[in-house]
């Protein structure tokens, strides 16, 4: 690393451990989240009831999205 330089780059470089396609869609996702995001008011944004959940809870994780089915745990479909 005593060798490196600093480079100016003319063109945008995404550097990424996804191939083009899955990066492509990923940031596909990313975009349509934030053209949801945009009309909430940063001031009153509306965030949902907080929730208290104590560790002995029999119905902890269904609170969290989850369920038991058989032994496993297995995130609720609605």
């Amino acid at each position: 690393m005593t060798n490196c330089k600093d480079i100016t780059v003319k063109q945008s470089i995404v550097v990424t451990p996804f191939d083009h396609i899955t990066c492509k869609n990923e940031m596909d996702a990313i975009a349509q989240a934030a053209v949801d995001a945009y009309p909430i008011n940063m001031q009153n944004p509306m965030l949902p009831a907080q929730t208290i959940i104590r560790p002995g809870d029999h119905n902890a994780l269904h609170a969290l999205g989850f369920t038991y089915v058989g032994k496993e745990r297995k995130l609720l479909i609605q």
